[in-house]
């Protein structure tokens, strides 16, 4: 233990995590949200294709190691060695927060799914 205080982010997923074991119930998801992104997830590859001039085929489950207990599932593997995390944003505020804000405006959720991803695959 290094004695430092756990981020707000890292406390409110343990304790997602914690309930979910103990009372075996699953956060609800935003459906809507999540279906979006479903059915632009396949243009939005297509267009990163166009603009980069890089092929994408979609990824498989792939494991950190033959232990298989650590795994992630990016959108799509690139021609160029490369993984893909795809975003749709659902809402125009959150598109044009993106826009305006750069970087610095993607949510640290999906900048923790990144990262997590790139670890699994070295």
């Amino acid at each position: 233990k290094s004695g430092k205080k756990w981020t707000d982010m890292k406390m409110s997923y343990f304790l997602t995590l914690l309930a979910e074991v103990c009372t075996g119930v699953a956060p609800e998801v935003n459906a809507k949200a999540l279906a979006w992104g479903k059915q632009y997830e396949a243009d939005a590859r297509t267009l990163f294709e166009f603009t980069t001039d890089v092929q994408v085929t979609e990824s498989p489950i792939l494991f950190r190691d033959e232990g298989m207990r650590t795994a992630c599932s990016p959108d799509g593997l690139c021609s160029d060695g490369r993984g893909l995390e795809l975003k749709c944003p659902f809402t125009s505020r959150d598109f044009m927060k993106f826009r305006l804000g750069g970087f610095e405006a993607i949510k640290s959720a999906y900048m923790a799914q990144v990262q997590f991803s790139m670890w699994v695959t070295g």
